[in-house]
This record gives structure tokens, C-alpha cells and sequence, in this order.
């Protein structure tokens, strides 16, 4: 949670706050955005010894660009620590950069109408961080660990969660991608098998995250199968 205040102007403003906070309360990292709560209050942090009522009195706060407008009724001998609400759990959805990256900007602003006991608390800006959204699996480790006449071996890891691999080789079939089901990170094998003996294929994955759905693609790795074994018999 971030939050800011500041301090009303006019004879008893500096015995009134106003104050926001914004709070992240979930992240959604599939869409790649998170979920930001806000509330906005005025608050008697000592006896201002005098009443006032009043009505509608007008005050915005702006997140992500956008403005919002609010307004509250008061009364300012309510005693140390009452709050009087502008925003009380507004919530928005804020997108996150392609980076998974996001920093928001805030402000808010508020007219007690209390002259000159409690005037304003004028507009005050400042920023918050988001969680920053893994948007794409690393491919750790992606090597040769097989080679006979006619198969390949290929081992590949990641770091995170993935739902399917891809393979791919120009020489096998032209290029023609070869989607796996998988499930979780760590070390996955993949076999090619029925290749043709002493010759070189390239080979090239590509894992797809779980959460964010997004591509990770290797380098590609060579290898060359090994000159199949020829018997003559005799009857």
C-alpha cells in the first residue's frame, strides 16, 4: 500500500488531514494488469473546539490520468480520528506495460468550505510502483543429449511454468512447428526419431508461459546422426 497526505490551510486546517491510499489488491497476470483500490478521507487529528456542518463539499482525485470527482458532508468536532470519506474502496484496473512494468500517477484535491477555520487541501501528486508482471518463461538450459543413426535427443529447461513446447527443424520436415502439451518448469525432453543416418539437423524450441500465454524462442542447435552400421550376410 502507498499513501500521501497533507495538511488543510486556514486557522484550524493544520488540526484536519486529508488523506489517499492506493493499494494494489490483486494481480492478474494473465491480461498482464493489476486491480488498485483507493480511498479518499479527511481526518481530525485534534479538537478543532467548533462545529460545522456541511454539505457536498467538492474534491477529486485523478488516477492513471483519469479524474474523479467525490464530495462529503462533515462535521468538525467529531473527535481525534473520525474520517469522513470521499472514496471508500474504489477500485480500477491499470494495465501494465509490455515489460510487465508499471508505475502510476496519483493526485487528489479538497475544498473543506470552512472559512477561515478549515479552507483547503490543495492538490498533491505523487506515484506508485506496481508489481512488476513476469511476461515471458527463460528458456536456462537447451543442449544435445542423444545422438544415434536414426534419433536426436534434445533437452530444454525453463524457469517458470509453461503449458507447451514447440519444435522445429528446417531439415526434418521443411520447418513445420511441433506443438507438446507440458506441464510446470524444470528439464523436458524431446526425441526425434525415423531421422535419415549421417546427416545434420538444426533444431529450435519454443516455450510458452502458462499465466501470459507469450513465446519464448532459442538459438537453434545442430547435430549430425551417426553413419548407420551396414552388415553382409551370406546364405
Amino acid at each position: 500500500m502507498a499513501s500521501s497526505s497533507t495538511t488543510y490551510t486556514a486557522t484550524y486546517g493544520g488540526r484536519f488531514n486529508l488523506v489517499m491510499t492506493a493499494t494494489e489488491v490483486q494481480v492478474d497476470t494473465a491480461n498482464n494488469r493489476s486491480l488498485v483500490q483507493v480511498q479518499l478521507y479527511m481526518t481530525c487529528n485534534q479538537s478543532a473546539g467548533h462545529v460545522y456542518n456541511y454539505n457536498q463539499t467538492p474534491g477529486f482525485y485523478i488516477i492513471d490520468g483519469s479524474q474523479q470527482n467525490r464530495s462529503t458532508s462533515y462535521d468538525f468536532n467529531p473527535g481525534v480520528g473520525t474520517n469522513y470519506f470521499l472514496a471508500n474502496g474504489d477500485q480500477f484496473w491499470i494495465g501494465h506495460n509490455s515489460d510487465g512494468t508499471r508505475t502510476i500517477g496519483l493526485s487528489y484535491y479538497h475544498d473543506a468550505q470552512d472559512g477561515p477555520y478549515v479552507g483547503t487541501a490543495g492538490q498533491v501528486n505523487w506515484s506508485m510502483a506496481l508489481t512488476n508482471i513476469a511476461r515471458y518463461a527463460n528458456i536456462t538450459q537447451f543442449y544435445l543429449n542423444g545422438v544415434t543413426d536414426q534419433a536426436l535427443t534434445i533437452n530444454w529447461a525453463a524457469d517458470a511454468n509453461c503449458d507447451y513446447v514447440s519444435w522445429w527443424s528446417n531439415a526434418y520436415d521443411g520447418g513445420g512447428h511441433h506443438d507438446i502439451p507440458v506441464s510446470g518448469s524444470g528439464l523436458f525432453v524431446i526425441n526425434l526419431s525415423n531421422l535419415v543416418s549421417n546427416k545434420q539437423y538444426d533444431v529450435t524450441v519454443a516455450v510458452r508461459r502458462a499465466d501470459s500465454g507469450l513465446w519464448t524462442t532459442s538459438g537453434t542447435t545442430y547435430a549430425t546422426t551417426n553413419g548407420q552400421n551396414n552388415f553382409l550376410g551370406f546364405i
